[in-house]
């Protein structure tokens, strides 16, 4: 499936429900077998795009199964093996349980949800370059004025009431998937006009390779 335990390298895969299912069928198996305690959990279904939520939920779900000497913390616990024998059966979790989303058991594609996307690229890649953003003009000292420069031309877009680009202002609070789509229009605009008509503050520790990179 493209995350086999012990892989060397995290490779690009074609998602469909069917894949993230199965990650999360193993991970309940680690889980509730004790072989994975929440550290290593969390860190094999973030490699394969399982949700916060979702691997919380698994966690709280599978955890109350463990045994005496099962690893119950981030930390590997050291306790002595009390002798027990096991027979070394452990199916795997069925469709039936409540670990997986249930639309991830839907018999469309993937590709038929267009949220999936729309929430990957918006509320993923934008909204992670308008907070890193952010926190440069917060670094500077430059928030404010940022803010009072370009919300002049975000007002004005907001007022021509656009259905393909239904913008809001700053600062960034409780925006929908289609006010990133509607920023991510104007991005080059809105920093651009920001930069030519604003200096950087002249002790600052961003090199000039970067301030050209932002520019």
């Amino acid at each position: 499936m493209g995350r086999e335990v012990g892989a060397l390298f995290v490779v690009p895969v074609k998602q469909s429900f069917e894949w993230p299912t199965k990650a999360v069928m193993l991970a309940a198996h680690n889980v509730t077998k004790g072989v994975w305690n929440k550290g290593v959990m969390e860190a094999y279904l973030r490699t394969c795009a399982v949700a916060g939520s979702v691997r919380t939920n698994l966690w709280n779900v599978c955890r109350p199964n463990l045994g005496h000497n099962i690893v119950t913390d981030d930390k590997e616990d050291d306790s002595d093996d009390d002798g027990e024998i096991m027979d070394g059966y452990a199916p795997l979790l069925g469709v039936s349980s409540n670990i997986a989303p249930s639309i991830w058991f839907s018999s469309l594609m993937m590709s038929a949800y267009l949220d999936c996307g729309i929430h990957l690229v918006f509320h993923g890649i934008v909204s992670y370059c308008v907070e890193r953003m952010d926190e440069f003009m917060a670094t500077h000292g430059l928030t404010q004025k940022f803010e009072r420069l370009v919300n002049v031309y975000l007002v004005d877009i907001q007022s021509l009431r656009l259905d393909w680009c239904k913008m809001k202002f700053l600062p960034k609070k409780q925006w929908l998937a289609e006010n990133e789509l509607a920023f991510a229009r104007i991005i080059p605009f809105v920093y651009g006009i920001f930069f030519l008509n604003l200096e950087l503050p002249s002790r600052l520790n961003t090199t000039k390779k970067t301030e050209q990179a932002i520019m």
